[in-house]
């Protein structure tokens, strides 16, 4: 929900929990070291669709960093403003499990992304 002023770039601020609010989260420079890397894939003038790579993994991390940045995602009730649905998506999920194998799923973008 807008556009952010970057087309790529890293984003690395703390994130810790809003003292005022203590079930949302914050940047924060005393919270923990949060990186989020993202790139636009497609924009119009008033919304992008926004590549969003996680290099680590705090709670609320991507909402709140795109919220940092004034382009929060759109349909986020808590951290931007409400839609008919939230457009945060796991295009691609990377897991290991207990015996060691590796996993990858992907599930493609929504129709409803596409700008």
């Amino acid at each position: 929900d807008g556009v952010p002023k970057e087309s790529k770039a890293m984003i690395d601020l703390p994130i810790g929990r809003d003292p005022k609010h203590p079930s949302q989260f914050r940047v924060d420079p005393n919270g923990k070291s949060a990186q989020t890397y993202y790139e636009v894939e497609r924009q119009t003038s008033t919304n992008a669709l926004v590549k969003l790579q996680p290099r680590t993994g705090r709670t609320h991390q991507l909402r709140v960093h795109c919220q940092y940045i004034n382009a929060p995602i759109k349909g986020d009730r808590v951290y931007g403003t409400a839609a008919e649905r939230l457009y945060l998506h796991a295009y691609q999920l990377q897991i290991t499990l207990p015996n060691g194998t590796n996993h990858i799923f992907t599930a493609d973008v929504p129709e409803d992304f596409v700008l």
